[in-house]
């Protein structure tokens, strides 16, 4: 590579790569926060039942609120 084609690599992909490794970490961290509550067995009941309560509403298309009953 040439001193110009360097040049763009080095700033414009490794920006590019940035900006999308940063968004997919919001995603996963999103996904992550929303489901987390499925695998903790110290959860106190309450809190169960809000996080599920939370879930529905965001999935509220493909989950019901039977799902508390279903998975505990």
């Amino acid at each position: 590579m040439n001193a110009r084609e360097k040049f763009r690599v080095f700033t414009f992909c490794s920006s590019t790569l940035k900006t999308e490794m940063e968004q997919r970490s919001k995603v996963y961290k999103d996904v992550s926060a929303r489901f987390s509550f499925l695998t903790s067995t110290t959860l106190p009941e309450e809190e169960y039942s809000r996080c599920s309560h939370d879930l529905v509403s965001f999935y509220h298309e493909d989950l019901s609120m039977d799902i508390a009953g279903e998975v505990s």
